[in-house]
């Protein structure tokens, strides 16, 4: 038996808890109006709690398949405890206080502790063994590095002219918030982790074999919720751009393909 297959086993208690919180937090954001935000950071809150149900039976199934022997299951879990850790930064600290906080605080820990488990207790060494010594990752590390290259661009160049107007953009008055989150956790945090699992998997140092195909995952998750805001803001008859939409969903759609492609060997 895999490693990996008995280390996963040991997150079944927590992501057990996982799920459950987010059924909790979903169905309090959704029906308990418990949100105090301004109407487009409202908007956002109950998209979320609609991909977080969403992301319920993928973790449970994802869960199932890798203690099956699926390496693509592992992956596909890893990946989504990612996502739940950048959306929970949000809720926990870009939310108005509310009754579902120490809920909010809960599926943050448990997601963190969860990932860190499995990267703390995973054979690194067995790891790039599921991986051909050939397979270069390129069409992984091009994507990754483009969307960071991207989102690097649109970020900063809402930023930018603002701390040299020393304005406030236009989408954080709109928020009702000091700052935007998102810019904060994108910059800082997400899109150099993408440049970083690209260089390590060029590299084949171990971590990017695991980093890679996760960040994948969490770019498929990612684009797609962005979408779904999308949608949702335009159910509501508020102001949305279609253009978005159908980006994001390609996007996301490009990201499980590259994801598929780079795991089809495993």
């Amino acid at each position: 038996m895999n490693e990996h297959m008995i280390n996963i086993r040991m997150t079944v208690p927590l992501s057990i808890i996982i799920s459950i919180l987010l059924l909790i937090s979903s169905i309090f954001g959704l029906f308990g109006n418990i949100y105090r935000e301004a109407p487009a950071w409202l908007v956002q809150a109950y998209a979320a709690d609609i991909m977080n149900l969403a992301c319920i039976p993928f973790l449970l199934v994802s869960l199932l398949l890798a203690i099956k022997g699926s390496r693509r299951g592992f992956f596909v879990f890893s990946g989504i405890l990612l996502y739940l850790i950048y959306t929970f930064l949000l809720y926990t600290f870009a939310m108005h206080f509310n009754r579902m906080f120490l809920v909010y605080v809960g599926i943050l820990g448990t997601s963190f502790y969860c990932l860190a488990g499995i990267i703390y207790s995973l054979d690194m060494k067995n790891l790039q063994e599921w991986f051909k010594e050939s397979q270069s990752f390129n069409a992984a590390v091009w994507f990754l590095c483009i969307m960071a290259g991207l989102f690097a661009i649109l970020w900063l160049s809402s930023i930018l002219p603002a701390v040299i107007n020393g304005s406030i953009p236009a989408e954080i008055e709109g928020l009702g918030l000091p700052v935007n989150p998102v810019h904060v956790i994108d910059l800082a945090l997400l899109l150099p982790a993408f440049i970083i699992s690209s260089v390590l998997v060029k590299k084949k140092a171990a971590l990017g074999y695991f980093l890679t195909p996760s960040m994948l995952v969490f770019s498929a998750l990612m684009s797609a919720a962005i979408a779904e805001i999308m949608i949702v803001t335009a159910y509501l008859k508020m102001p949305a751009d279609p253009a978005v939409t159908v980006v994001m969903l390609g996007l996301s759609a490009i990201s499980a393909i590259v994801f598929l492609m780079e795991t089809r060997k495993i």
